[in-house]
């Protein structure tokens, strides 16, 4: 798929590729040029969004064979080393053969919910528990990440080395969200570090202000104009010590 702006933005994930035999709770095969898809099992879903990830026509999506039924051999890679290396390749690899009755049919259990956390009049969180990138982090440990301003914990917080009072911390809604209001929290205790931020959106490939103020406190909620976003950007401009952050919210709340 071409991923655009998304994650690492690095666009086309693979071309000129085959999927072969694969398990996934979900999955996209796009078009690029010619992408297959062969033997795969469980949820197949529609081509996403264009190429920048934006307002983009929905691409088409690539080759579909045996659909919902593994193909034979079981392994692409297993023949491959078989004909570069012989039949005992397979043996010494571990694999009586590569046929297709060594393929189960597997029943995937679905990994457990993330919980969530949903408030009156916000609604429920929308960054809760998706990945972050920041531009710094405290100390030489997971301690203070990024990730702790979105774990829903308000004993936790992301946060920067005493030196730095200018900072982001960056939100990948993994595919578009609709939000109108950001929440932003300092850690107890250090309520007052903060003096200027502003928040951003990722629309149509290029970030727009969503957000900005000054002082945050314990709890800051800003509204704007509903808005679908890829990423959203919190950038501390300005601070009278080190950033902490115990909590970024995203919502779309009700009229």
């Amino acid at each position: 798929m071409n991923r655009g702006v998304a994650g690492s933005g690095h666009g086309w994930t693979m071309g000129w590729a085959v999927a072969w035999n694969c398990i996934a709770k979900t999955y996209i095969i796009q078009k690029p040029a010619r992408d297959f898809k062969l033997g795969d099992w469980l949820y197949r879903q529609p081509g996403t969004d264009g190429a920048a990830f934006d307002s983009s026509p929905i691409l088409a999506e690539g080759v579909f064979e045996s659909h919902g039924r593994p193909v034979a051999p079981q392994s692409l890679y297993l023949a491959q080393l078989s004909d570069r290396l012989g039949g005992p390749s397979l043996v010494n690899a571990g694999y009586a053969s590569n046929s297709l009755q060594l393929f189960n049919n597997k029943s995937v259990k679905p990994l457990p919910p993330l919980p969530t956390e949903t408030d009156k009049s916000t609604g429920p969180d929308l960054a809760l528990f998706r990945p972050v990138n920041t531009s710094q982090v405290r100390g030489s440990t997971r301690e203070f990440g990024g990730e702790k301003a979105v774990d829903g914990n308000d004993k936790t917080w992301w946060a920067t080395n005493d030196d730095v009072t200018k900072a982001t911390l960056e939100i990948d809604m993994e595919g578009p969200v609709e939000i109108n209001a950001v929440s932003i929290g300092e850690a107890a205790g250090m309520e007052q570090h903060i003096q200027e931020y502003k928040v951003e959106g990722q629309v149509d490939s290029d970030w727009k202000l969503l957000s900005q103020g000054t002082s945050v406190g314990a709890y800051k909620l800003d509204k704007f104009p509903a808005t679908t976003v890829w990423k959203v950007r919190l950038t501390i401009l300005k601070a009278q010590a080190y950033p902490a952050i115990r909590k970024v919210g995203l919502y779309l709340m009700p009229h």
